[in-house]
């Protein structure tokens, strides 16, 4: 049996400690990339095909939410959870989180087990996703196999004649008939 890859996860924070920090919680479990601005942690996000991202709001030259439109808008399938260590106006940025399209938005300092049990429901939900986008595939390539199958089973073309007029119609269903 094959085993799964371990999980990678972007880390995006101007403050050192954050990064020893989710690397002493996660590493056993997840390969950590860092970064320490908004565009290295866009390049990695491109570089190193990322899970989810753990992205500080507050930092130089451009904020998380800048940082997450980008992320999305290059890599939709990327998680991306949102975090400060700010204590003013947490609901604000929560809202704003939110309708930006975050997975999450956490504060700082976090709890192990809140982090953990975060990522690991992110990273589950990602499985169901990749499961039914295959299954959707699988689906998709099934009905144009029976398209195909049913079209071969029409009956030739209707020979003319001056003397009389013959038609047919056939009505099948949006995606597969079964009957002629």
């Amino acid at each position: 049996m094959k085993s799964a890859p371990i999980p990678r996860l972007l880390v995006v924070d101007d403050e050192a400690g954050i990064h020893r920090a989710v690397a002493r919680i996660l590493s056993p479990r997840f390969t950590i990339v860092s970064a320490h601005s908004a565009a290295e942690g866009f390049a990695a996000a491109s570089a190193e095909k990322c899970d989810v991202a753990l992205v500080d709001v507050r930092m130089p030259q451009e904020d998380g939410f800048s940082l997450l439109r980008r992320l999305r808008a290059a890599h939709p399938d990327l998680d991306v959870v949102l975090m400060t260590g700010s204590v003013d106006e947490t609901d604000e940025k929560l809202v704003r989180a939110l309708r930006e399209d975050a997975y999450f938005f956490l504060l700082k300092p976090f709890e192990r087990g809140v982090l953990e049990a975060l990522l690991d429901r992110c990273l589950g939900a990602r499985a169901t996703r990749r499961a039914l986008k295959e299954r959707l595939a699988e689906l998709e390539r099934e009905l144009r196999q029976a398209r195909d199958l049913q079209r071969s089973l029409h009956p030739p073309p209707l020979p003319s004649s001056s003397r009389f007029r013959a038609a047919v119609s056939f009505r099948p269903c949006l995606a597969v008939g079964g009957d002629l």
